[in-house]
């Protein structure tokens, strides 16, 4: 019994040792969270609208892994507040261009989305854990101190106090110095029934600005998702690889730009 004692105290010891190599050494995380979603708040604040190229390439997989279809689309994207729009520049499918007339007609159908005039009813609602309007809707965890691309990090996992039906944990590489978000990545949390895989990363990446001092912009510019899933005889194998670049910010875009406020 003594015995079985001494060991359960050991036990609790090395776990509470491990859990307190699982905090940051010099910050909290209340108040790592609270610089991130202070680096986002004057980022909010200092873009007004900004233009990037946008390439997505959607790819089908057989089950080797091998291409049965693909299709990569240019857009130029324009952003101006809460709304955008997308421009199509290109589409390939299976290594061929559409033509002009073609894309005319997906334009067209893009644009009666964004005004509410098409299909489309209702606007999907896009959300990060750090925008100060998304406040006191997530639960923040530390993970580790972690090095990417030879910077510094913080890892953090983010979870919403509201479940749902999202199986994805989300985890964010914050960087020490400036406290901007420099990778997110999805991971299937659970065992799904239909859902064999599922994970996608986000990049970052900070923009210089030549104008102010104490604001660090970080723009996304490459999103990577994959998944495998389906019953019987309906399954899918399936990859997405969106790369941003061309980045102009605070451009003065005019409002007659947006189809929905015209």
């Amino acid at each position: 019994m003594k015995r079985n004692l001494i060991l359960l105290m050991v036990f609790l010891l090395f776990s509470v040792k491990n859990l307190q190599a699982q905090e940051p050494k010099e910050i909290s995380l209340d108040q790592i969270v609270q610089k991130v979603k202070e680096q986002k708040r004057k980022q909010k604040e200092y873009l007004k609208d900004y233009i990037f190229k946008s390439t997505e390439t959607q790819r089908s997989l057989d089950k080797q892994g091998k291409v049965k279809e693909s299709k990569t689309t240019v857009k130029k994207i324009y952003v101006k507040g809460e709304i955008n729009h997308e421009e199509i520049l290109s589409v390939q499918e299976n290594g061929k261009f559409l033509d002009e007339k073609k894309i005319k007609e997906m334009q067209e159908k893009q644009d009666k989305r964004e005004s509410g005039k098409g299909n489309a009813k209702e606007k999907t609602k896009t959300f990060f854990p750090f925008d100060p309007e998304e406040n006191g809707k997530f639960d923040y965890y530390f993970v580790k101190e972690d090095t990417l691309n030879g910077l510094p990090t913080y890892l953090l996992k983010a979870e919403p106090k509201k479940k749902d039906e999202n199986f994805l944990d989300d985890f964010y590489w914050i960087d020490q110095k400036s406290f901007g978000v420099l990778k997110e990545e999805q991971r299937l949390s659970k065992k799904q029934k239909f859902v064999k895989e599922m994970s996608g990363e986000r990049i970052f990446q900070e923009i210089e600005i030549k104008d102010i001092s104490d604001a660090h912009i970080f723009m996304p510019v490459s999103t990577k998702m994959k998944g495998e899933g389906g019953f019987l005889f309906m399954k899918k194998k399936f990859e997405m690889e969106m790369v941003y670049s061309e980045f102009q910010l605070n451009v003065g875009i005019s409002d007659e730009i947006f189809p929905r406020r015209k």
